[in-house]
């Protein structure tokens, strides 16, 4: 029976001894928070991730990179089909000086001097 007791006093001792100061810094218990899901306005692929599990974030913070790649290219498109429109409105504006100025000496119908200006403004 003396065994009893020795072995409560070990038990005892062992769980005293495994307690020791609670770090710093550090709080028992449960936090609450409120999980936010976070989407692009358009799709794509993420290229990069700017943050990491447990970041604190505000509005605005930027949370990750989309790949361009696709919008790279149809800015370059856009760049293109700019430059030829322009090409094309300057070559309209000077088919019709042209046109004026045989209107003015009438080597040209009056009917093509009118149809310039409608091609010039639909380019």
């Amino acid at each position: 029976m003396r065994l009893l007791p020795l072995l409560f006093a070990c038990g005892t001792a062992l769980l005293l001894a495994g307690c020791n100061e609670r770090p710093e810094n550090t709080w028992q218990g449960y936090a609450e928070g409120d999980y936010v899901r976070v989407a692009p306005i358009d799709g794509g692929l993420i290229e990069t991730i700017e943050v990491k599990r447990g970041d604190r974030v505000k509005s605005g913070d930027l949370l990750f990179r989309l790949e361009t790649a696709s919008e790279e290219a149809a800015l370059e498109s856009a760049k293109a089909n700019l430059t030829e429109a322009k090409a094309t409105l300057r070559e309209t504006e000077l088919e019709y000086q042209r046109k004026l100025a045989l209107r003015k000496q009438r080597n040209v119908a009056q009917a093509e001097v009118d149809t310039a200006p409608a091609r010039r403004t639909s380019t």
